[in-house]
């Protein structure tokens, strides 16, 4: 049984992601109903767990930042208090500084797949569950998302994944947006950039969806 690397992490949703991904690697060789049963639909249900844990982070700072009336004039607590430019900086950094916290607290989920990606792509080889794993750890991996690329590219872009392993750096949703937002001040851009980061984020769970939807349906096709 190949043997993966351990995560420490203290976000318990992350924490039993990894976990699942450990029992399927200890019993790959289970009858296609079973593995399904057993570890993808778990691994999926936890995946969705993740995804609106990463949710979460993004709409916490998009709506903590001051937010600018008609009038011009900076607002907080929805637009009941007035506020002025010092106090919005202020504001900002705190938020800011907020959100890179949860963020770190987090990223390791990015370096866990990492290090174990050649692991668990080299061991499943059923081609509807490599393509499940394959667009589930983009989620986390990819700084060049392609949207569920077809059978073509499949293997090609599994392997820059497997080649970029290592030490190599990754944008993951969190990282690529802290680093646009770093420096600025100005709560309207920030917030701009928030509402694409969550609009990019909920394609590339619609893309991991749309795997897991192609793995059911091709285990029912395979055992009726």
């Amino acid at each position: 049984m190949p043997i993966l690397t351990s995560l420490s992490i203290p976000v318990s949703a992350i924490k039993a992601f990894a976990d699942l991904f450990e029992k399927l690697m200890s019993a790959p060789q289970r009858r296609r109903k079973l593995r399904l049963d057993e570890f993808f639909k778990p691994l999926h249900e936890s995946f969705q767990e993740v995804h609106a844990d990463y949710t979460t982070i993004f709409r916490t700072l998009e709506r903590s930042l001051p937010h600018r009336a008609l009038n011009g004039a900076l607002t907080i607590d929805f637009g009941m208090n007035v506020i002025d430019e010092l106090e919005s900086a202020k504001i900002v950094r705190e938020k800011k500084f907020a959100f890179e916290t949860s963020r770190q607290n987090r990223e390791n989920v990015r370096d866990w797949l990492r290090s174990n990606a050649k692991i668990i792509l080299t061991e499943v080889t059923e081609p509807a569950e490599r393509r499940y794993l394959y667009v589930l750890m983009t989620y986390f991996l990819s700084d060049d998302h392609i949207s569920y690329p077809d059978d073509d590219h499949l293997e090609s872009r599994i392997e820059e994944i497997l080649d970029r392993g290592g030490n190599s750096v990754m944008n993951t949703p969190t990282s690529k947006l802290s680093r646009e937002i770093r420096g600025r001040l100005d709560p309207d851009e920030i917030c701009a950039a928030t509402v694409v980061a969550i609009s990019e984020l909920n394609q590339r769970c619609s893309d991991v969806i749309r795997a897991y939807v192609a793995l059911v349906a091709n285990s029912i096709a395979k055992t009726s």
